[in-house]
């Protein structure tokens, strides 16, 4: 072997030993300005600074320089740089971008999710875990109850059919936009090629699909599947959060009193101009058909402020995610129909990607392990 003194680490070997087999070289070391640059965009995606440049030139020292890498490491640009490459992988978006370019008004909480994951070094088994199934991991205090929810957006940013006519298809068209994602991200396999027929070159029947499907199905995504839908979402409480609430609930419920406490006063005021004799059988609602304009004006003043503050209410920190839903299993769809069902298929993972020991149908917490264990 030519060039040893090139080697530096065990797998320099094996670079070096092809190389040698193909007649090649190694190339010449950088100089530490391009080091620098090199290694600061690899990291964090921005060039060095020049007052970075001038303190590691100026160390004087001949390698590469410690510490340069741990720094760029311990950057919260790190997480930016390389959490946009999951990112891509999860569809994120700050809009729909389908049928309805709906705005994701709450996405970014997912998005700073990922950034927090990768600059915390979160376990990759986990980090999966959490976005599948965090509504269902146990948590220890409210931030970590409330970062499992926000994880969950996962399974609700990317493109959603939402004007869809037909609600049964509505929702299994966006059952199948999770399955495919799922699919495509953790292990490489377009699953949603089996939801009209067994997949043509990988061995996953259409009835695991839908096995598959009956997981997703019994997982809330949207709110509401009307046109157009609306995503669910978690309230995320935190002590600041709980007090404006309370604040907010008092000032409401003073304001609806004062309506009420206005209209009884007018009330009274049309049974002592009215005859006693005429006035004592008569309803509330007959009596305030009786409101003068001057008390009728009072009631609108002080309903609108109740509608006003309505409007205004505090906007509580929420987040896209899902949660469980009613557990229920899914019939084929024969050819992919809705509308032409064939023979229900209890939930489950498909039989080539389960592995010893396969998780118990239903169990939306465990099958989250399945992608990156058996994948």
């Amino acid at each position: 072997m030519k060039n040893r003194n090139w080697l530096r680490t065990p797998i320099d070997r094996f670079i070096l030993a092809r190389l040698d087999a193909e007649g090649i070289a190694p190339a010449a070391d950088v100089d530490r300005r391009a080091w620098l640059r090199r290694v600061t965009f690899d990291l964090v995606g921005l060039p060095p600074s020049p007052e970075q440049l001038a303190a590691f030139l100026g160390t004087g020292h001949p390698g590469p320089g410690p510490g340069s890498s741990t720094r760029l490491l311990a950057s919260p640009r790190y997480g930016e740089r390389w959490g946009r490459h999951w990112l891509d992988v999860a569809r994120y978006a700050d809009s729909n971008g389908f049928d309805e370019n709906v705005a994701h008004g709450r996405a970014w909480r997912y998005r700073d999710y990922v950034v927090e994951s990768f600059n915390s070094d979160k376990p990759f088994d986990r980090f999966v875990t959490e976005q599948l199934a965090g509504d269902l991991m146990a948590w220890e205090g409210q931030r970590q109850r409330n970062e499992h929810l926000t994880a969950t957006g996962f399974l609700s940013i990317g493109p959603k059919v939402l004007a869809e006519t037909d609600q049964a298809k509505m929702r299994m068209d966006i059952i199948d936009e999770q399955i495919d994602t799922v699919g495509r991200a953790l292990m490489g396999l377009t699953l949603g090629c089996a939801r009209c027929h067994d997949h043509k070159f990988d061995p996953i029947a259409t009835s695991e699909y839908y096995a598959l499907a009956g997981i997703f199905k019994s997982t809330l995504t949207m709110r509401k599947y009307t046109k157009v839908a609306e995503w669910h979402e978690h309230l995320l409480p935190s002590p600041e959060a709980t007090a404006m609430k309370q604040v907010y609930d008092q000032k409401v419920a003073a304001a609806k009193r004062d309506v009420e406490q206005a209209r009884a006063s007018a009330r009274e005021a049309v049974r002592k101009r009215l005859d006693q004799n005429r006035s004592g059988d008569k309803s509330d609602k007959e009596l305030e058909k009786r409101f003068s304009p001057e008390e009728m004006a009072r009631i609108k003043k002080l309903a609108d402020v109740v509608a006003a503050l309505k409007k205004a209410g505090p906007n509580l920190p929420a987040a896209m995610g899902v949660t469980e839903d009613k557990i229920t299993d899914v019939k084929v769809h024969l050819r992919g129909d809705p509308q032409t069902l064939g023979d229900v298929v209890r939930r489950g993972v498909p039989a080539v990607l389960r592995g010893p020991p396969a998780p118990r149908i239903g169990e939306k917490k465990q099958a989250a392990g399945w992608p990156w264990r058996n994948g």
